[in-house]
């Protein structure tokens, strides 16, 4: 039945009927089923469940641990393929999801953000600002719940920096390692006037300085896709654009360093020479 596909297999002894679409939901879907009214699933296992991608760069090619938790003196059960654990949730941040219990997606957006991984914890925080219609004032209200619990410092770090204007976590990622370069972040998913083009949309672009950045994963740039896309920044330099792409392997060493280069290099070369300016150190005398 595995070989012929009729079932897929999501966990030892646990199986589901077909090929699963989306690995990541069925194998939350199939613990949820199995653990029992006691527990709840939480952080990425919770993610999938409410339709959220929230990976890490590192992460795309590795299948992360499903994170469950009980309440306080409930029982826990113990699978191998689980991280289990007991966290103190009010009764307002747990839902039902396909009949299983999850954290919501609220408290499930901050506890993605606490975890190891700030690429990740960002990219959680759009995509569920993007999804539930969540802003500062939510995610500002969660805050003191955090107060002392590992990664919280993470995650007050990021929250002002959420855009639900993000559609990807690749964009998230990509937006993140220019805050973190200290460089100014582009305007996300602007409108520009594109001759033979008409009017078309960019992930993230300076338009006063016609500098244009753009993220191309593989699961949202199919070959038809990534043939447009081609020709849309071929027309975008014609007319004066500077296009910088990045992909998944452009986020650490000589890659994440490459495209950072090029684009202080674009905002050297473009901004007037009144502000490039930066703050200077005490002299030393």
């Amino acid at each position: 039945m595995l070989a012929s596909g009729v079932v897929h297999r999501v966990f030892r002894g646990v199986y589901v009927p077909g090929a699963a679409t989306d690995p990541e939901r069925a194998r939350a879907q199939a613990i949820g089923h199995l653990a029992g009214p006691d527990i709840i699933v939480a952080d990425l296992a919770a993610a999938s469940l409410h339709g959220v991608s929230c990976q890490d760069p590192a992460d795309l090619d590795v299948t992360p641990p499903l994170q469950v938790v009980s309440l306080p003196g409930d029982d826990r059960r113990r699978r191998p393929e689980l991280l289990a654990g007991s966290r103190d949730l009010s009764l307002d941040e747990i839902t039902t999801v396909d009949g299983i219990r999850v954290t919501t997606p609220l408290r499930t957006a901050c506890d993605v953000a606490c975890l190891r991984g700030r690429s990740r914890a960002l990219a959680a925080l759009d995509a569920f600002a993007r999804g539930f219609d969540l802003g500062l004032t939510d995610f500002a209200r969660m805050l003191p719940r955090y107060r002392g619990r590992r990664g919280c410092l993470q995650l007050k770090d990021l929250v002002p920096h959420l855009d639900a204007r993000a559609e990807s976590p690749g964009e998230s990622w990509t937006r993140l390692a220019i805050i973190d370069a200290g460089l100014p972040v582009p305007d996300l998913q602007p409108w520009v006037w594109l001759p033979g083009f008409g009017w078309v949309r960019l992930d993230m672009a300076l338009k006063h300085l016609r500098i244009a950045i753009e993220y191309d994963g593989e699961d949202f740039h199919g070959p038809d896709q990534q043939e447009y896309d081609a020709d849309r920044r071929r027309a975008l330099r014609r007319a004066g654009w500077s296009v910088i792409v990045v992909t998944k392997d452009r986020f650490s060493g000589a890659g994440l360093h490459s495209w950072l280069r090029e684009y202080r290099e674009l905002l050297e070369l473009r901004l007037p020479e009144s502000k490039r300016r930066y703050a200077r150190g005490p002299r030393v005398a």
